[in-house]
């Protein structure tokens, strides 16, 4: 089957699926460094209280890993929120070029369903 070839068409579907795609990446790192900063908070705290339990009056606590994955999760987080406005932009522009470029677009729709009802042959052709 056709399609319309449209360059232009094409580079900004590409550019908004793969942006779509890098969010959708992007996401799940964020919850999975959520998860994870839980779990490190979690895991702080029993090490803090092993370590009390162990020696009391202790002025030395175990390293915590906390604060590390805060900040991943925060780098994380602001990364999301660039590729969400890139991806934003994105669709800004394919809207705009299909406002630009609509009656030409719908002409170039009608040809490719035209020549695939040629195709297909006469009673066969599915209306899209």
């Amino acid at each position: 089957m056709q399609s319309i070839n449209d360059r232009r068409l094409a580079e900004l579907n590409k550019q908004v699926a793969s942006l779509q795609q890098r969010q959708a990446e992007q996401q799940s790192t964020v919850e999975q460094l959520r998860r994870e900063l839980e779990q490190a908070r979690e895991q702080d705290l029993n090490a803090e209280a092993k370590a009390l339990q162990a020696k009391p009056g202790a002025e030395r606590k175990p390293k915590a890993r906390a604060p590390e994955v805060e900040r991943a999760l925060q780098a994380a987080e602001r990364d999301l929120e660039i590729v969400g406005r890139a991806l934003a932009l994105a669709q800004s522009d394919l809207g705009k070029y299909y406002a630009r470029n609509h009656e030409t677009l719908a002409l170039k729709l009608r040809e490719v369903r035209a020549e695939r009802a040629r195709e297909v042959g006469p009673g066969r052709a599915r209306r899209d």
